[in-house]
């Protein structure tokens, strides 16, 4: 369970000023496994909405 602190500290850091949701990550894994990565080869993909940690 997320607590209100830890929450504001996400967004805090966040360049998009949201949290992350699990269709965030679904659209990623959705494009990895679409034809149109075909092209794709050995890649890491960071999907954090931009936090770096």
């Amino acid at each position: 369970m997320m607590t209100d602190q830890f929450r504001q500290i996400g967004l805090q850091m966040s360049p998009l000023k949201r949290l992350g949701a699990p269709k965030d990550i679904a659209d990623v894994v959705a494009f990895v496994v679409s034809e149109e990565a075909r092209w794709l080869t050995d890649q890491n993909i960071h999907a954090g909405g931009g936090i770096v940690m």
